[in-house]
């Protein structure tokens, strides 16, 4: 603006700030007006950006591995490691013979990785003539955007729409959540679980049941649900145990009850059918494990030791099972549910007793988002809120920069 002299008038500070605050009192109205589904899509879309930027620009120093070449590019990074065996499912389907080396230990192959997520990505590929690269990632972003808006349905009747949103915000910054767009599975685990757990949570027990039984091929969780499950089952039986439940839905409860049960060892069958070996899945599982062997809870231990020492290792190792058992099973905690609290402790047993601790480790853990609800509730400020956001993003490009370019000492694993 100009003076009455025609020179050029300065804005007077208080005149900006006035006129920012207008701006985002208007954002914030606009914001408030948004159905839930579209402020999930948003939050989804704008995390999904910031992960792109990340992965893109580690992208560019990432060097040559046995993995990859030298700067591979975004779609480069987001379809290595388990995306190259997916790719390879995809393109090539299961070996009929386990491949082994000269001691007969059965190596590294395809029958590890469950078939839902390349047949999806594979379907893609043949609709549009995309690369596996574009059409996985696709999938995996579509899966994953409509796994937040289940999400946050899933949490609103439970915590209410406010904390609901900021569980979806927590679960999108979580520091290994760039996986959702990458050529894996979590996304579409992700949607399969929150699917059946909406269905538990609103009784539809039938609805359940094809939910069910496709966690049974898209990720290794069908144990863990199952308790869910099952434990939700005898929960609603004992509840009325006064009234009796009707007849039909009992019978719709035990379907999905036995749907539960099925999902929890059809991969294995099928990799049995399919090798004429009856330890075909275990012994593939096998192969990514220290000495060709499988031990339960045993690795946790021997990498506690590794880090933080013979004694010491092991002794915090159990007093954070510990802390996580007893503050999901506190009182404030029931705020999310009876499902879910005990989906957090079967899954978290469940890892302890299979899992070797090493670099997936923090992509498994984002299956364990009710906890973001509760680390949101833990005080109702916006700023505590917006920090623990805050700080899971920086927690991004943490993961990123290290995973991707982790280089393994000569003695790692140990």
């Amino acid at each position: 603006m100009t003076d009455e002299t025609g020179g050029t008038a300065v804005t007077a500070p208080s005149a900006v700030r006035s006129d920012l605050r207008a701006r985002a009192d208007v954002l914030r109205m606009r914001w408030l007006t948004l159905p839930p589904w579209a402020q999930v899509l948003l939050v989804f879309v704008a995390t999904r950006l910031f992960a792109f930027v990340v992965v893109d620009r580690v992208a560019r120093f990432q060097p040559e591995s046995i993995w990859n070449p030298a700067d591979p590019g975004y779609l480069g990074v987001v379809s290595l490691w388990d995306g190259d065996w997916y790719r390879r499912i995809a393109e090539g389907g299961y070996p009929a013979t386990l491949p082994r080396n000269d001691a007969g230990q059965v190596l590294q192959n395809q029958w590890a990785f469950y078939p839902l997520f390349p047949a999806l990505a594979r379907g893609v590929m043949e609709v549009t003539g995309a690369s596996w690269a574009v059409a996985a990632t696709a999938v995996a972003l579509l899966a994953g955007a409509a796994a937040v808006v289940v999400l946050r349905s899933l949490m609103a009747p439970l915590v209410g729409n406010r904390l609901a949103l900021w569980t979806v915000v927590l679960f999108c910054c979580y520091p290994a959540a760039p996986v959702l767009q990458f050529a894996y599975t979590e996304s579409v685990g992700v949607l399969l679980l929150v699917g059946v757990l909406w269905c538990l949570q609103r009784h539809r027990y039938l609805l359940a049941v094809p939910v069910v039984l496709l966690v049974g091929v898209a990720r290794p969780i069908g144990v863990p649900l199952a308790v869910v499950v099952g434990l939700h089952v005898l929960r609603v039986l004992w509840r009325h145990r006064v009234e009796p439940v009707a007849p039909s839905r009992v019978a719709a409860m035990f379907a999905t009850t036995a749907a539960a049960g099925a999902a929890a060892i059809v991969w294995p069958v099928v990799a049995w059918v399919g090798t004429g070996e009856r330890a075909a899945y275990t012994d593939t599982m096998s192969a990514w494990r220290v000495g060709h062997e499988m031990h339960v809870f045993t690795p946790w231990i021997t990498i506690s030791r590794y880090v933080l020492g013979y004694w010491v290792g092991p002794l915090v190792l159990a007093l954070c099972v510990v802390a996580l058992a007893a503050w999901v099973l506190a009182g404030s905690s029931r705020v999310i549910g009876f499902d879910l609290r005990v989906w957090c402790l079967a899954y978290v047993g469940y890892l302890l007793a299979v899992l070797d601790p090493f670099t997936s480790l923090a992509r498994y853990l984002l299956l364990l988002f009710p906890l973001g609800a509760l680390l949101a509730s833990a005080s109702p400020s916006g700023a505590y809120r917006r920090a623990l956001a805050l700080a899971f993003l920086a927690g991004q490009v943490v993961w990123v920069a290290w995973l991707w370019r982790f280089v393994p000492p000569a003695d790692w694993p140990p």
